[in-house]
């Protein structure tokens, strides 16, 4: 997650530590970092083999079925958003920051 995260990875350990953000595996090859904020499910980090296809469905399910509205990434890949659609999930782009990320989200 050192690669993903980068420079907020010791903050993201001390948030994991106060028990803030979470540490998920997913279906054994990917690692998930999550948290909540009110009825959103923050995606903090995703580190896998390029199986987030496979993995997104999962975490937009469980994030219904644990009482969330929305899911929101964010992330430098400018064609997460692209990628996420075409395998079914209508995230849509919000915001483009000036450090280039982009703020994708998710109604559930």
């Amino acid at each position: 997650m050192r690669n993903v995260l980068g420079d907020y990875f010791d903050i993201a350990r001390q948030k994991v530590e106060a028990n803030e953000e979470h540490l998920y595996c997913v279906n054994d090859y990917s690692i998930c970092l999550l948290r909540a904020e009110a009825a959103e499910l923050v995606v903090v980090g995703f580190s896998g083999r390029g199986l987030l296809a496979e993995c997104a469905p999962l975490i937009a399910t469980k994030a219904k079925e644990r009482g969330f509205s929305t899911i929101r990434i964010h992330t430098k890949r400018k064609g997460e958003c692209r990628f996420l659609n075409k395998h079914g999930l209508a995230f849509e782009l919000v915001e483009i920051r000036e450090c280039g990320e982009f703020v994708l989200r998710l109604e559930l």
